[in-house]
């Protein structure tokens, strides 16, 4: 109750603050996001935003 009278709307959710709580008891020390494998969180690059403009231009040349 301390945290939404001090935080109000910007207060964590008690599930967020259990799982952080839980992470930290397994020895995390960071808020940092991990590496994880996969995808990567952004696909936008410079050279991918023009192929696609470039492929909407070809396929929809009235709308681009």
């Amino acid at each position: 109750m301390h945290m939404l009278a001090t935080f109000g709307d910007n207060a964590l959710a008690h599930s967020v603050v259990k799982s952080w709580l839980t992470e930290c008891k397994r020895g995390r020390n960071s808020v940092d996001d991990e590496h994880r494998s996969g995808r990567p969180k952004d696909a936008a690059s410079t050279e991918n935003v023009q192929i696609v403009n470039d492929v909407l231009k070809e396929d929809y040349p009235t709308y681009c």
